[in-house]
């Protein structure tokens, strides 16, 4: 069974397990700006996640959020990653919603069942739609958003040149 779970004591291996899933494949890139202290462990990973829930930190324009390890039965799979505002920078990177999953657990339907009860999270706390995006050249996301029913929008171009693909799902 898919469910999504706060991040809880008894996930500590597992959230090891899955750090050293992404080294041997060498996605070091997963876990960038203030979520590369996930590298440093799950406690440090931990304290800085509930310090951005609120939002305003480190930064006022951090917005509240949640996140949620992905999980198959008791197996860590991945995580959902949920922002309950936007800013500018969001428009462009992050949308509402953002998700990655382990190497090993791909191309089982985790990211589309994670994002399909993600939407209904959000619906929970009253919105209606979501901004989900992803990279332009991101066939598996691409497909994902639009199992969840994505609606393109007007794509985004980022600072560094790339093409972010941007889409609105419904929520619920």
């Amino acid at each position: 069974m898919i469910f999504l779970s706060r991040m809880l004591d008894e996930h500590r291996s597992r959230f090891d397990d899955m750090l050293a899933e992404y080294r041997e494949h060498a996605e070091l890139g997963l876990y960038t700006w203030l979520y590369d202290v996930a590298w440093q462990g799950y406690d440090a990973y931990r304290a800085m996640l509930a310090r951005l829930e609120q939002g305003g930190w480190p930064f006022p324009e951090v917005v509240p959020g949640a996140t949620y390890f992905v999980m198959d039965d008791d197996h860590v799979v991945g995580e959902i990653y949920l922002r309950f505002g936007l800013t500018p920078a969001l428009e462009r990177d992050g949308g509402n919603i953002g998700y990655q999953v382990r190497p090993r657990a791909r191309n089982r339907a985790y990211a589309t069942q994670g994002l399909r009860i993600a939407r209904s999270r959000l619906a929970e706390r009253g919105l209606r739609s979501a901004l989900v995006t992803c990279g332009a050249e991101h066939a598996a996301s691409i497909r994902v958003i639009e199992k969840n029913g994505g609606v393109r929008l007007e794509d985004a171009m980022l600072p560094d040149g790339t093409v972010n693909r941007r889409y609105r799902v419904p929520c619920g």
